[in-house]
């Protein structure tokens, strides 16, 4: 009857240990109370619950591990996207070990420990005991997809950021000179003042760069309004003034992300017995609610692929 207590119990070991490792180190560094010792109690509070054989927080932990776990996996594959693939491959010669090692090794840490929890907490004998007592015991694919989307998202915004940075790039050209390439690896404001940190790189080496600049009183970083009789490019504009290679691979985008993601459904369609084609003309419900493992995978790997085309036709704009 009790055959689900020892899972929960593990899994709640860890994160009273974890919880009071955090709080003891910001008392042994003397630092102020902040956001990440309320985690720390949080995981010691959640982490006396799953102790005590609570079901309730373990539907909680259950789906916050899921989520996370598809955040971490996610930006793990996502790696790569984060730099010019030639500040990669120079990286990777110079020293092959800090190019992506130390993130790596911390997000897989990271994902291998939110595995073994879902591995406790999605053991059979915790499922059982939720079936009888009236919960729900399915995994939580919405919990999965949220953290996908969330890492999708953080990519973006941060391809989107680093892609309208003139400012940062302008400031380092004047600085260190027109004879590096640069690269925007984080934006900071406060108020109207900016600081940047760039990567300055050629083909011999790479150095850190740091620029601050300050806005104009009223004025913004990416965004300001147009002057008199200044005219705003409509999207035919646009699309003229882009380079080619940019259009095609804009092209590539669009037609990879419609098709595959139609494709898939057709496939997971016919699979549920279902009209092939009935995603093309009805959204009666989310079209990830019935996915089977292998079409998690296929749709992960058709994410990271537009990723990586986003990402190529945003390096040639």
């Amino acid at each position: 009857m009790n055959e689900h207590l020892p899972f929960l119990k593990r899994v709640g070991l860890l994160f009273v240990a974890s919880g009071i490792l955090g709080v003891g180190y910001a008392a042994y560094a003397n630092r102020q109370f902040a956001s990440e010792e309320v985690y720390s109690l949080i995981a010691v509070g959640f982490g006396v619950l799953l102790m005590r054989g609570s079901l309730v927080a373990t539907k909680w932990v259950t789906w916050s591990a899921t989520a996370m776990a598809g955040l971490f996996g996610t930006l793990i594959a996502s790696l790569p996207l984060t730099e010019p693939l030639e500040l990669w491959l120079l990286k990777m010669h110079l020293s092959p070990l800090s190019a992506i090692l130390p993130r790596f090794l911390a997000l897989t840490a990271g994902t291998a420990v939110l595995f073994w929890i879902l591995s406790q907490l999605l053991a059979l004998p915790v499922i059982e005991a939720q079936r009888a007592g009236g919960m729900s015991a399915s995994f939580p694919k919405y919990a999965l997809a949220a953290g996908i989307l969330l890492a999708a998202a953080n990519v973006v915004f941060n391809l989107a950021l680093k892609a309208e940075s003139p400012t940062a790039v302008r400031l380092a050209q004047e600085q260190f000179g027109a004879n590096y390439k640069y690269h925007v690896k984080a934006i900071r404001s406060s108020g109207d003042h900016f600081w940047a940190e760039l990567s300055a790189y050629n083909d011999h080496e790479i150095n850190p760069v740091q620029v601050e600049w300050s806005a104009p009183p009223g004025g913004k970083m990416h965004f300001a309004l147009p002057k008199e009789g200044q005219n705003i490019p409509d999207a035919s504009q646009v699309l003229t003034r882009m380079p080619g290679k940019q259009k095609i691979a804009l092209g590539m985008l669009a037609m990879l992300w419609f098709g595959g993601t139609y494709a898939l459904m057709y496939s997971h369609n016919r699979r549920l017995g279902e009209h092939g084609w009935r995603s093309l003309v009805t959204f009666t419900r989310p079209f990830f609610k019935d996915f089977n493992r292998q079409e998690w995978v296929i749709f992960a790997a058709l994410l990271l692929a537009c990723f990586g085309l986003a990402h190529v036709a945003l390096s040639l704009g």
